[in-house]
């Protein structure tokens, strides 16, 4: 099978771009795959931290072709990006949606590829977020127009299908649920006492925020939570990720809650290279998001490290954290009810222990790259 996907595999850092590499070279292992890439993907004021200039967090195998065409504002890059795929002549086109945003540049590259060059490719739409993280009057409009024109929608969890069904209309039979492989790459060669002791640790019991720092995702919550916990357990807080409000917002709330002190804040991009420190060092990892349309790529890197999570009940979080399996299942919002799970796994060993290995063997059993690439492999074929 011929395999052409659309997405972030170079000059570029983050989750998408972990998850597209991981796939493109997991299907090249048995497939002919080739790449198109972006030149320039986000207007510089949309992004307020350092715009990467490294090839990329993970490298692309050597024996994919790379083609680094398309720009978010140009049309020109989409007929080009069309012109190289009606040559490669590919019996799948794979796109990965994350911002309707990009539906400006991804829809006239559908219309140039049927239209204009009347391939016969299938096109997919991957769609990482049903609904953007931050709304903008353009999103509905593009995205209603992207998911009709492609032939199939991939979505990570059940209820991300029920919700573009729902918001956008679309036909059930048309949207195929296919787990999110794991984004981490790197070995597991941190004790908890070395990977604390390299970020000056010294609490009994640490909790992980980790990712980029944006509102939905509840930081404020978590540190409302942790004021109640701090009070009862020797616990540290840990936050690792680029923020996209105010650092120093941050550092006020934390001051204000009279929690700075127990909080270790490392407000920067975290290279993968870095990644089992934080994951090694912590006893549970928090995701309180307030709203969410997709799933997290970092709740299987806890995974991977035998970490339990606390999660809250929105987008696809529920069907990845297993309430008392694997982690906690709480409502967004809800500072008490956060607090209460935290401490109800930091005053369990045994009860943490069971939920970290439950998390591992999930991993292990539904979300390496094999297993994904399998089941996305037969809905191609299927399709």
């Amino acid at each position: 099978m011929k395999i052409c996907l659309v997405a972030p595999v170079t000059g570029w850092r983050g989750g998408i771009h972990q998850y597209s590499v991981h796939l493109v070279n997991n299907l090249a292992k048995a497939h002919e795959v080739q790449a198109i890439s972006y030149k320039s993907m986000f207007p510089r004021w949309f992004y307020p931290g350092e715009l990467p200039t490294n090839p990329g967090d993970i490298a692309v195998s050597h024996c994919i072709a790379v083609h680094n065409v398309l720009k978010y504002y140009s049309l020109i890059s989409a007929l080009r990006a069309a012109r190289i795929i009606s040559r490669i002549g590919p019996d799948v086109v794979d796109i990965q949606w994350f911002v309707p945003q990009h539906g400006l540049v991804l829809i006239p590259l559908i219309l140039f590829l049927k239209s204009w060059y009347g391939s016969t490719a299938r096109i997919f739409l991957t769609v990482h977020n049903v609904w953007p993280h931050e709304r903008r009057f353009f999103d509905t409009l593009l995205s209603r127009l992207a998911f009709r024109l492609s032939d199939r929608l991939l979505v990570h969890a059940e209820r991300l299908r029920e919700e573009a069904v729902k918001r956008f209309c679309q036909d059930p039979q048309k949207i195929a649920v296919i787990p999110h492989g794991i984004c981490a790459d790197g070995d597991i060669s941190y004790g908890k006492a070395d990977a604390r002791a390299r970020l000056g640790i010294k609490e009994k019991y640490v909790l992980l925020f980790f990712g980029y720092v944006r509102a939905y995702k509840g930081l404020d919550d978590l540190i409302g939570a942790f004021k109640i916990v701090a009070e009862k357990f020797d616990v540290a807080l840990l936050i690792a990720g680029e923020f996209f409000t105010k650092v120093s917002e941050c550092r006020e709330e934390l001051k204000n809650s009279g929690v700075l002190e127990k909080t270790y804040l490392f407000p920067r991009y975290v290279d993968a290279e870095e990644v089992p420190i934080f994951f090694a060092a912590a006893d549970l990892l928090i995701q309180p998001y307030k709203k969410f349309s997709g799933q997290s790529g970092v709740t299987q890197t806890a995974y991977l490290h035998s970490v339990p999570v606390i999660a809250t009940d929105v987008g696809g979080l529920p069907e990845l954290v297993i309430h008392g399996e694997s982690g906690i299942v709480v409502p967004p919002n809800d500072r008490q009810a956060l607090a209460s799970a935290i401490e109800s796994l930091l005053s369990d060993e045994v009860k943490r222990d069971c939920y970290g290995r439950a998390g591992k063997n999930v991993l292990e059993a539904q979300l390496t790259w094999d297993r994904v690439s399998e089941r996305l492999l037969k809905i191609y074929a299927a399709s």
